[in-house]
């Protein structure tokens, strides 16, 4: 990488710290608009993924599951340039093995990139699930980078080619993201995941959003439309995922992150 391909995304960098706490949805599309235009994509992915305790022996995909995620454009079921996200996370949650769902699973724990086009035989490209969930739409290949935060806890985001893609491309998506640990770790924070028991449903994770920009629970109540002692449920119920007892605590987990590596 030349030196201004290096400015560059130290300068990302910046604009994603001057994010504010409650602002992780923006800011994932915020990186990926960014990374997506600099290496020539067409959509682009992030996913959170937690091992499951108490999976089974025979379990392939070794207790990972993808629990939260987003999209720069919308995946749809009704559309050319979403349905092969939405139809590969459907035979997902069925648990129909497809060789693409074990390459995260290699190396797993550590940082890396994997791809499509990389790390599958040449044969995997004349296959039905790949012609039904990517040739179809053009999909070329699909870049992916995996962040580990702990041993069950790992990020990834992923860009969709409908053109080959460069090592040196790899290589500036590597560094981009490899050098935000503090970034990975609030995107799973903002989704319930690192340090919660469980992930957040969607009400909640919109609730957080609204408590890390320190609006009351009345306020919050009436923006999402909810009754003021249904949004202290939820409230309650984030707390006692994330083991905090007040909104100070909570936001502390972001402020004083390091000690959660």
């Amino acid at each position: 990488m030349n030196s201004v391909t290096i400015e560059k995304i130290h300068a990302l960098w910046d604009e994603l710290s001057d994010f504010e706490l409650s602002g992780s949805d923006s800011s994932v599309m915020h990186l990926l608009a960014r990374l997506t235009e600099w290496v020539g994509a067409c959509n682009a992915t992030w996913a959170g993924a937690l091992r499951m305790h108490g999976r089974q022996a025979d379990d392939p995909l070794q207790g990972w599951r993808v629990v939260a995620g987003a999209a720069l454009h919308p995946i749809s079921l009704q559309s050319d340039d979403g349905k092969h996200l939405a139809g590969v996370m459907e035979v997902w949650d069925r648990r129909e093995i497809d060789p693409s769902f074990l390459l995260p699973l290699k190396a797993v724990g550590h940082f890396r990139t994997y791809s499509l086009r990389r790390d599958l035989p040449a044969e995997w490209f004349e296959t039905p699930f790949y012609q039904r969930h990517y040739g179809f739409c053009g999909i070329y290949d699909v870049v992916l980078v995996g962040f580990p935060l702990n041993e069950d806890c790992e990020s990834h985001i992923g860009f969709y080619m409908r053109e080959p893609i460069s090592d040196e491309m790899i290589a500036v998506i590597s560094y981009a993201l490899r050098g935000i640990k503090w970034f990975h770790r609030h995107l799973m924070l903002g989704h319930g995941l690192l340090l919660a028991k469980t992930p957040l449903t969607p009400t909640e994770h919109k609730v957080m959003q609204l408590l890390l920009t320190g609006a009351p629970e009345k306020v919050i109540a009436c923006q999402m439309g909810l009754a003021t002692s249904t949004t202290h449920h939820h409230v309650v119920a984030i707390y006692r995922k994330f083991g905090v007892r007040s909104r100070a605590a909570l936001v502390s987990l972001w402020v004083n992150g390091q000690k959660y590596k």
